[in-house]
């Protein structure tokens, strides 16, 4: 399976499910996005605790142990180009392990985040361009994406704009040539 990771797009999947069945705990799931947009599973894990980092380190390191091509490391080692997007919706615990286990990689995670905190303070219209906005590593697309928001709500661009870049924005990893080789999302 590993071997053909290779073909993947640089973007992982990270999510977890909770049974309501008298089978209580939490599935932790890894999937990838193939070139053909499908969403292939490679790792799983069944908790009987809660979504903490350990859980989250165990299963990344697991997953990586699998599928040493999730990294998508250049064959130049010189080269820091191909670098890995986490994509999750998850909050506890994840980010700290993801900086440890994948330190050179980038993460959308903060933008489900950001973008439901700018729903909640701004509403549905003004949000619905934040995970654009997370996604893109064009920074002309960026600014035009700022500009809708703008328009929609200066204060809502305020508050957006606040938030360190490097944290949830595809351009700022693109401007320090970290560019993957493929990118399509």
């Amino acid at each position: 399976m590993d071997s053909n990771l290779k073909y993947a797009c640089p973007v992982v999947l990270l999510n977890t499910a909770f049974p309501k069945s008298k089978w209580k705990g939490m599935l932790l799931v890894t999937s990838v996005l193939t070139p053909m947009d499908q969403v292939l599973p490679i790792a799983f894990a069944i908790s009987v605790d809660c979504e903490d980092s350990d859980n989250w380190k165990w299963l990344l390191l697991y997953s990586l142990e699998a599928c040493p091509n999730i990294q998508h490391k250049h064959e130049d080692e010189s080269m820091i180009s191909n670098k890995t997007i986490f994509v999750s919706d998850c909050d506890k615990g994840l980010q700290p392990v993801l900086d440890g286990v994948f330190p050179n990689d980038h993460s959308t995670n903060y933008a489900v985040r950001i973008q439901r905190n700018v729903k909640a303070k701004f509403g549905q219209q003004a949000s619905s361009k934040v995970v654009e906005i997370a996604k893109t590593f064009s920074s002309i697309k960026e600014e035009t994406l700022f500009g809708l928001v703008e328009r929609i709500n200066k204060n809502a661009l305020t508050c957006i704009q606040a938030i360190e870049p490097s944290k949830w924005r595809s351009t700022q990893w693109a401007q320090k040539g970290n560019l993957p080789p493929v990118m399509v999302l």
